[in-house]
């Protein structure tokens, strides 16, 4: 019924896999979700409670790609579970640092874990997910997947400095993109790319990566534009929080490009005085007046284009209906 498969993990033959109904994407989210709560147990109540506060909440949308392709990819579900919580832990705890590094008050339409429990437990806690996080690779058995996502959470790191660095700065746009890559899609790419590391095939990882790429890019660069469009029961924060923080998105550097000089240096000025009552709804203004906005979204129609291309030079499964879906609802959330 079973078939060896990389690194000695265990994959399903195609016939023993076909008796398993392709899920949906609730069902993999749920047992995405049942595999985090059965592996974050602890005796030590401060982190039960710490733990259950910050995991609430959240689309899973690494864990689903993550679910997805292995699936696709023949893995037994149970592998497919433990690969899908162990991304999502890592992201959750990539999240929970942020917000310490940010000083950020809210998460998801709640007070941050930071906010409710204070920045030592917040700290302890995304480390105690990624431990975690590591123990579920380790049962997933295949050291070339926990290398890839070692890479990715370095990459994380890295963003996130990338960022810090360049706070309060009008970067160019390909630090913007490097630092997107890095802080976003590089988990989403080894998402989509784990089941296929797993069975070894290279070749189909290569390809999930570059799906996983562009859809995180994407994701981010969509994020980035409610920033500046969403209300604040939508986004579960403020809007303008990243203008005011001094980090510079696409939808900026959109408008930087299409502003004429007098705008320019409104924008310029604007951005100085980011802290100031007004100033975002001011931007905000410059940006819709010079199409800032639309060319942003067409940014994100672009890179969902590039990942769905990827999707039509794979075998066609059941599961290739559910990827494509996941890319157009990156347009979805961003319309």
């Amino acid at each position: 019924m079973y078939q060896r498969g990389f690194a000695g993990s265990v994959a399903m033959t195609t016939a023993a896999h076909q008796e398993v109904a392709c899920l949906s994407p609730t069902q993999r989210r749920l047992r995405a979700r049942r595999a985090v709560e059965a592996s974050v147990g602890t005796d030590v109540a401060h982190a039960e409670e710490v733990l259950g506060y910050s995991l609430a909440g959240g689309k899973g949308m690494r864990a689903l790609i993550a679910h997805t392709c292995g699936d696709y990819c023949q893995l037994p579900l149970d592998v497919c579970d433990k690969i899908a919580a162990a991304i999502e832990m890592i992201h959750v705890a990539c999240l929970v640092h942020d917000d310490v590094v940010d000083d950020a008050e809210t998460r998801r339409h709640q007070a941050s874990t930071n906010c409710q429990y204070g920045n030592p437990s917040a700290v302890l806690i995304g480390d105690f997910l990624y431990s975690r996080a590591s123990q579920l690779l380790c049962d997933a058995g295949s050291l070339r997947l926990m290398a890839k996502l070692a890479d990715a959470t370095n990459l994380l790191a890295q963003g996130e400095l990338i960022q810090l660095a360049n706070a309060g700065t009008l970067q160019r746009t390909d630090v913007y993109l490097d630092m997107i890559w890095r802080k976003t899609a590089a988990l989403f790419a080894v998402a989509a790319e784990a089941g296929a590391t797993v069975v070894g095939d290279e070749q189909l990882a290569a390809r999930l990566h570059v799906f996983g790429r562009e859809a995180g890019l994407a994701f981010q660069i969509g994020d980035d534009c409610i920033d500046y469009e969403g209300r604040e029961d939508e986004i579960g924060k403020n809007p303008g929080g990243d203008f005011a923080e001094g980090k510079v998105t696409m939808p900026f550097l959109c408008a930087l490009e299409l502003a004429d000089e007098r705008q320019q240096r409104e924008l310029h000025e604007l951005f100085k005085c980011r802290e100031q009552s007004g100033s975002f709804a001011q931007a905000r203004s410059i940006l819709e007046e010079v199409g800032a906005l639309e060319k942003a979204r067409q940014k994100v129609s672009e890179h969902v284009a590039l990942a769905v291309r990827q999707l039509e030079q794979i075998p066609n499964r059941e599961h290739v209906g559910q990827l494509h879906q996941i890319a157009e609802a990156m347009l979805a959330r961003n319309r």
